[in-house]
């Protein structure tokens, strides 16, 4: 019922112990809307551009080649772990680590790419497990 009270541990390089929570579907939905507002600003960036580089193609060939990249298991996990912005995700799922320094967002902040990533995906896995029968079903939708 209450998404904090469930926890679990994951070990980083040099044995580093940190401790994550499940997130609240609030806290979903927050980087939800924080991940699409970048994908928008990126879109807004390109404009004109992007356009033009979709009317290159024709529309036929660009929705099977992205049709055949969403059937790719490994796409559709990476997909399901980008649906969440990570900086929202680290610092509303991680509860403490063994490591000297205060659990905040600028220690947060300073994790490396390997360590984000890994936490990252361990609190989305532990959020909203993926599920690869939901992925086809969707994909089936759209």
């Amino acid at each position: 019922m209450f998404a904090s009270q469930i926890q679990k541990e994951v070990v980083l390089e040099g044995d580093e112990r940190v401790t994550i929570r499940k997130l609240s579907a609030l806290t979903l939905d927050k980087a939800r809307a924080a991940k699409q507002a970048d994908q928008a600003k990126v879109l807004r960036n390109y404009g004109g551009d992007l356009l033009k580089a979709i009317r290159s193609d024709s529309l036929e060939d660009v929705a099977a080649a992205v049709a055949a990249k969403r059937a790719d298991p490994v796409v559709q996990r990476a997909a399901h772990y980008d649906e969440f912005d990570r900086e929202v995700v680290l610092n509303a799922g991680i509860v403490s680590w063994t490591s000297d320094r205060k659990v905040n967002p600028e220690s947060v902040g300073d994790l490396d790419e390997p360590s984000a990533q890994k936490l990252h995906e361990a609190i989305v896995d532990l959020s909203v497990p993926f599920d690869p029968e939901m992925a086809a079903d969707l994909e089936g939708k759209s």
